[in-house]
């Protein structure tokens, strides 16, 4: 059982170190990609914690101390994360604060780690601050959910208080089952071996879960912004119409204006023309006239065609 034990803890602290290395890298390069900095600490602290545990019986028992330390405080990140998404700005002393809780626990748990027969106060006082910690994050995780209802945040949701229950069943029957007080970690019966994986499970679901939240994030966004992309094709478009429509109205403006003017010029030249063949013609009528009654003079005659000369 002691082996099977390390090699869960190891196979546990690969898979969560590939998720975080998986995060960071998205977080780092991708200005789209939403994650926040507590999830990147919270998977970062529960690979440390699942890796000290493997290690532990072959280094040294002081990394349970340092293993239990960081599971309380992956949960501490979590804690912060979920009060961001649910808008509230934490003060600095509050996060102060929030990070101190694992090392005062680190500061209780480690004299019992060196107590004989202290096994259940260990696991009690770790297991009641995960507890206490995961109420506090159901009631982030219901208030967010509340306001979206998200499928993924209600299997967070579900994740979180299968845990929950997990750590108080493991409480429970620490505290009250008989025989406990020398067993170590990685000696207990199958039960409480079974117990304390399907909490560990239930950790590692939540951050695949987180991961699946977030890559769903990336993808509205990603859908967003082709949206926006694909409007302001469109707005492009519908301006160039409207461009071609106005050079076309621009052109029909100058064809019409062309026209007037010309128009304009006919007239005026017609108005030219009309009035000195007006007058030639009632001239050259006049001396039709006299030459048809023999009554033209000379002199009449020469003022005539001096007229009709000038016209």
């Amino acid at each position: 059982m002691e082996i099977a034990n390390q090699i869960f803890f190891l196979v546990f602290a690969l898979l969560t170190f590939t998720f975080f290395l998986s995060f960071f890298w998205k977080f780092k390069y991708s200005k789209a990609y939403s994650a926040n900095t507590n999830l990147l600490i919270s998977v970062g602290l529960y690979g440390l914690c699942c890796l000290a545990f493997g290690l532990a019986p072959w280094v040294s028992h002081f990394l349970l101390t340092i293993a239990n330390t960081c599971y309380v405080a992956a949960n501490i990140a979590l804690v912060i994360l979920y009060t961001k998404w649910n808008q509230k700005k934490l003060t600095w002393q509050a996060i102060i604060a929030l990070w101190c809780i694992p090392l005062i626990i680190a500061c209780f748990y480690e004299p019992l780690r060196t107590t004989v027969n202290s096994f259940s106060q260990r696991v009690a006082l770790i297991t009641i601050s995960q507890e206490i910690l995961l109420l506090w994050q159901l009631i982030l995780l219901f208030k967010f959910f509340k306001n979206g209802r998200d499928r993924v945040i209600q299997l967070v949701l579900g994740l979180t208080s299968l845990n929950f229950i997990v750590s108080v069943t493991r409480t429970y029957r620490t505290l009250t089952t008989e025989g406990q007080l020398n067993i170590f970690l990685y000696s207990e019966d199958p039960i409480a071996f079974g117990i304390r994986w399907i909490g560990f499970t239930s950790v590692l679901l939540v951050y695949i879960v987180l991961s699946i939240y977030y890559l769903q994030q990336q993808i509205e966004k990603e859908q967003e912004l082709q949206g926006k992309i694909s409007l302001a094709k469109d707005e492009n478009q519908e301006i160039l119409r409207l461009l071609d429509e106005k050079e076309l109205l621009i052109r029909s403006l100058l064809k019409v204006n062309k026209t007037v003017e010309t128009g304009a010029l006919s007239a005026s030249i017609a108005h030219e023309l009309n009035q000195p063949l007006g007058a030639s013609s009632i001239n050259i009528e006049f001396l039709q006239q006299k030459l048809a009654q023999n009554k033209l003079n000379p002199e009449s005659a020469q003022e005539i065609l001096g007229q009709l000369a000038s016209d």
